[in-house]
């Protein structure tokens, strides 16, 4: 019991120099990284590095929702679970919906997510066991 109440000691303590951290490093980096590409020139690279965070939270999100959504989001029996650090909500999402595991919350998601990009769990789904694939913004930003 003692070792179980240090390793839950030790994540908390983590969480919360990581939100600490976070707090303090993000305005600066996003500020400095913001006018580096502004002054060399790169400001077409803006939106990606904004997509980048946004995938980020996302997958961060997909570890903070994962206990709510597992069981809201998903039949009870589906082998996509939420929760996995490396993996988005999107593609947790999409996986379910195109097994038909996804439940109406699920599909709510999905369609609120489709209004800003078409199709966007179903196009997210198959990233769900390659998450290091190559992320494509083109349907998004116009990088070239």
């Amino acid at each position: 019991m003692k070792k179980v109440l240090h390793v839950i000691f030790i994540g908390i303590i983590l969480f919360i120099a990581a939100k600490v951290l976070k707090m303090i490093l993000e305005p600066i980096c996003i500020i400095f990284t913001i006018l580096f590409l502004l002054v060399t020139g790169r400001f077409k690279e803006i939106g990606k590095y904004y997509a980048d965070l946004a995938f980020a939270e996302d997958q961060y999100g997909n570890v903070l929702i994962q206990y709510p959504a597992n069981i809201v989001l998903i039949k009870k029996d589906s082998p996509y679970k939420y929760g996995n650090p490396d993996v988005t909500i999107s593609a947790v999402t999409g996986k379910n919906l195109v097994t038909d595991n996804a439940l109406k919350g699920g599909k709510i998601v999905c369609t609120t997510l489709g209004v800003f990009d078409k199709d966007h769990c179903i196009k997210a789904a198959p990233n769900y066991h390659n998450h290091r694939a190559k992320i494509d913004y083109s349907s998004i930003f116009i990088l070239k």
